[in-house]
């Protein structure tokens, strides 16, 4: 079993852009003493949406166990808590396919279609992260691609998150 170290980083635009979009406020289109407005951060083209959310436990393990990917759609993950993901590109078997990002609460990420993943992570020492997913109407059901790490020898962990 080949063992995959991931380094956790802390998103940003530059790091994330090879997995998708970091959907960051930046200046307010509008703002007053009660709010800020931040218009568009992003435009995916899904027509109808899904909204789901997603709970992950903190089971004090930091190994990716599963992946999935959609071919045809983009997913936005809007993290309520911070969260950890995990990502890969190609065919997910090598080390330098692999990337671990802290999405901080605030921000969202639209993962490019085609990138493996899975459900997030929790912070060590948090119960509970939660994030609200939203991609294509029928994704889930129809554009779904997924494998057990296991099954193709490879480990892929956050040794220290």
């Amino acid at each position: 079993m080949s063992i995959i170290n991931l380094e956790l980083k802390n998103a940003d635009e530059e790091n994330f852009s090879s997995f998708g979009q970091l959907l960051s406020p930046d200046k307010p289109e509008f703002s007053n003493e009660d709010f800020n407005w931040y218009e568009r951060l992003g435009a995916f083209g899904f027509g109808v949406a899904e909204i789901g959310l997603v709970s992950a436990r903190n089971n004090g393990s930091y190994r990716q166990k599963v992946l999935e990917r959609h071919k045809k759609t983009k997913e936005v993950i809007i993290p309520l808590n911070d969260i950890i993901i995990i990502l890969a590109l190609g065919e997910a078997s090598e080390e330098n396919d692999f990337a671990a990002f802290r999405i901080p609460a605030g921000k969202a990420v639209a993962i490019n279609a085609g990138v493996w993943h899975h459900a997030p992570m929790c912070l060590p020492g948090a119960g509970e992260a939660a994030a609200f997913v939203i991609y294509a109407e029928g994704t889930g059901s129809n554009d779904k691609e997924m494998f057990t790490l296991s099954d193709r020898g490879i480990t892929a962990e956050i040794p220290h998150p």
